[in-house]
């Protein structure tokens, strides 16, 4: 990596996507947890294929909703988010019930989806016509994985991965916010400078080679965490490294020789 890769804006952009990744995957393990004093090892990776799947809304919702609202609704409804994920995040941890937990998880990933669309959608204005766009993504996700595994082996309360995670959830929109307008002067020409010949054949494929990560990591991890959820296994341990160590490497070689 050139030195001009270790720049305070792309660090920021880094630390954005790296809480989110935390965030999102580190809720997730504070829900099947919650959700196991419920319902048995497949209620729980049903109950997780739900949340996560309203997850894809809140991605969507993004789009309809940066070109409808207005700043002063956008800045009003980024900190209604930030309050109603902590409300969702503790409804988690108190896991009364098997609908209250299931509740709170399809609202908080319904707020993670907008700001995981909200935060790529930055990263992409910014520095998709840059060099080190790979390694940018690559070392936000191991950054993300790394602060999910330190929290799951120095933490053990739920409350406090609770608090742990509405405070990186707060960190990561005030980020968002702050890179928000550097993200925009890049908008209008974004794509007038490398024009798609032809777009519709490239979001079919997008849409395609999405759809089929999607079932393949759908598949592993629903295996993973029936055996999480079962007890006979932690999915928080050491193996996890290497799924990080993988997402650095392969950010890596995808930015080797410009790509080639």
């Amino acid at each position: 990596m050139k030195n001009t890769f270790w720049k305070r804006e792309r660090i920021e952009i880094m630390i954005a996507l790296a809480l989110f990744n935390y965030v999102f995957l580190g809720a997730e393990y504070l829900f099947d947890n919650m959700m196991a004093f419920q319902t048995d090892s497949g209620g729980v990776v049903l109950a997780q294929s739900y949340v996560l799947g309203s997850s894809t809304v809140g991605f969507l919702l993004f789009g309809i909703l940066d070109g409808k609202l207005r700043e002063r609704a956008k800045k009003a409804g980024s900190a209604g988010a930030g309050v109603l994920a902590a409300v969702c995040l503790w409804g988690i941890q108190v896991h009364q019930s098997y609908g209250s937990i299931l509740a709170a998880g399809l609202i908080l990933y319904v707020l993670l989806g907008i700001a995981g669309s909200l935060v790529h959608y930055r990263a992409a204005c910014r520095y998709g016509m840059e060099e080190h766009l790979a390694e940018t993504v690559g070392v936000s996700y191991a950054i993300g994985l790394f602060l999910q595994f330190f929290e799951n082996n120095l933490i053990h309360n739920a409350a406090v991965e609770a608090v742990i995670l509405t405070v990186a959830f707060w960190a990561l929109l005030f980020l968002v916010e702050k890179r928000k307008v550097a993200g925009s002067l890049m908008e209008w020409n974004l794509y007038e400078s490398d024009p798609i010949r032809h777009p519709y054949a490239v979001a079919v494929t997008l849409i395609f080679t999405v759809a089929l990560m999607t079932c393949i990591f759908a598949t592993l991890d629903n295996a993973v965490t029936l055996g999480h959820a079962g007890g006979s296994m932690d999915i928080g341990q050491w193996p996890r490294l290497i799924l990080a160590v993988s997402g650095l490497v392969s950010g890596v070689l995808f930015d080797y020789e410009k790509g080639r």
